[in-house]
């Protein structure tokens, strides 16, 4: 069977990191670029020639684009397989060139907005991942220099198209079940999402940067596991000895919590005995986020780790060298930072690359009962179907740091409380038994120089009398987790103290 003499890249991404290298690596290969809306307007400003999904179609595009995708000069060329004599037949005949690469990400359903899900984009993906044997389908920019590397090696091969499908087939079915809760409905998907690691599994080893006392048949164990749940960071251990368990545990949960504040502004995130202790996202220099989130629990931030979202200059090092820190987590670190941290004994530096909502595709526990299993959820994600239940929604301040408050306390365990300002949190509870406990404690370590004008807990409150640590401490926005209405004699005692309440779904947490 003759090869075709066109061949197609479909690119139509949401999220475009990393787009337009991806599109000039396949045009330099022969590849014509087929997108539309902002990818196209992207990727024709970078000097790459685009041919508009209007033209392969030869069809206006209508009602918005919805459904743009869904004309047989995108479908066919996708689906048709590549080792039928009579699909290549049907696709020479009607002038419809094959689709090798299709690189689609969905947006998050928007539940103001019609229609929740993008069809089209949907469609694209579904029939990629139908057809591995013909179709690289991309669904998480995080792929595209894997993938391009093992092709440039001769190694896209079947195994790793179905890996990709796998990671693409989760993707759909992650957007379906933000559009089933966005409607009123349940979470979907399951165990949909277990293997949808493996297409980062065959193309990338991770090194094993930590020690255990178990010895190497332990390591290799871990080793195992990460191969098969995890979607690898590029790790490097830049400076010190090999982690220690504890270190580990910490900067898991200082990189996911951090990974909830995107790049939007600079965070960090500090952790000790496996909680969030600290925490900020300001309107300035990394430095300054730094100080700010090891202020939040001076005692605490003694010997943790801390996460951040920024290159570590030496301005930000000079910050983080005012706590004993056993670790630092960052995406890089300038020379002369790691040469001050070097002087430092005990300290270590580890990147990590950017941090990113979705790297631990399933979580484990293991207990003495079985194996628990929950596939990881974005806390800012669910933050979105949040709902105000007083009369009076939270002011522009309140809701800023009911955002920083609730993407700290998805990831705290037990019954947690977290008391923010605009900058970050003032006053954590985490692991009490109850949530009357945790309101109580989080107000009361709120320090006196900083000024809490909202708190988030986990847990649905359980009497109005809960409510009195937020009067005592002059609170007045409060974000309630819970997935059953509140008892309306709490909503109306907020009313009566001019607590501006909010309820929003509850983030599963093993």
């Amino acid at each position: 069977m003759s090869e075709p003499s066109i061949r197609l890249a479909l690119l139509a991404a949401h999220d475009r990191r990393g787009i337009v290298e991806l599109a000039h690596e396949l045009e330099s290969i022969g590849y014509y670029i087929v997108s539309a809306d902002a990818t196209a307007r992207e990727l024709v400003a970078a000097g790459i020639k685009v041919v508009s999904v209007e033209r392969l179609t030869a069809t206006p595009d209508i009602l918005g684009g919805a459904i743009r995708l869904l004309h047989p000069a995108v479908m066919a060329g996708i689906t048709a397989r590549r080792d039928r004599l009579d699909h290549m037949e049907l696709l020479s005949t009607y002038r419809v060139g094959p689709v090798d690469f299709v690189a689609v990400n969905l947006a998050p359903p928007d539940p103001e907005g019609r229609p929740l899900l993008d069809l089209s984009g949907a469609a694209a993906l579904l029939a990629g991942a139908n057809n591995p044997e013909g179709v690289a389908v991309l669904s998480d920019p995080d792929d595209y220099p894997r993938a391009l590397q093992a092709m440039r090696a001769g190694e896209l091969n079947v195994e790793v198209r179905q890996g990709l499908a796998i990671k693409a087939l989760a993707h759909v079915v992650e957007r379906i079940s933000l559009a089933s809760l966005a409607m009123g409905g349940p979470a979907l998907g399951g165990e949909a999402n277990a293997p949808a690691a493996a297409a980062s599994a065959d193309l990338q080893p991770l090194a094993v940067l930590w020690q255990t006392p178990e010895g190497p048949e332990q390591i290799q164990l871990l080793t195992d596991v990460q191969e098969r749940w995890l979607v690898k960071p590029t790790l490097a251990l830049l400076l010190g000895q090999p982690l220690t368990a504890a270190q580990v545990i910490d900067a898991d949960v200082a990189w996911g919590t951090l990974s909830e504040f995107g790049d939007a502004l600079p965070a960090a995130i500090v952790s000790r005995s496996g909680v969030v202790c600290g925490a900020a996202a300001v309107q300035m220099s990394l430095a300054g986020a730094v100080l700010r989130a090891l202020d939040t629990d001076p005692l605490a931030s003694h010997l943790a780790v801390v996460a951040v979202n920024r290159p570590v200059d030496l301005g930000a090092m000079r910050a983080l060298l005012t706590k004993s820190l056993t670790l630092v987590v960052a995406p890089a670190f300038d020379d002369e930072a790691i040469e001050l941290a070097a002087t430092v004994p005990d300290l270590r530096l580890l990147t990590m690359g950017a941090p990113q909502l979705g790297s631990v595709r399933r979580q484990l526990r293991v207990t003495r009962l079985g194996v628990l299993q929950q596939d990881e959820v974005a806390a800012a994600a669910v933050y979105q179907h949040s709902s105000v239940l007083t009369n009076n929604g939270p002011d522009d301040a309140q809701l800023r740091a009911l955002a920083i408050a609730w993407r700290i306390v998805a990831h705290q365990p037990g019954c947690s409380a977290v008391a923010c300002d605009e900058q970050g949190a003032v006053g954590i509870s985490s692991g009490l038994a109850n949530v009357g406990d945790a309101l109580v404690v989080a107000v009361g370590k709120c320090r006196r120089s900083y000024k809490p004008l909202a708190i988030a807990v986990d847990a649905p409150l359980l009497g109005r009398e809960n409510l009195d640590p937020l009067v005592k401490g002059g609170i007045k926005a409060l974000l309630v987790a819970c997935d059953a209405p509140l008892n309306p004699e709490i909503v109306a005692a907020a009313e009566t103290h001019g607590i501006r309440l909010m309820c929003v779904p509850r983030v599963p947490k093993i």
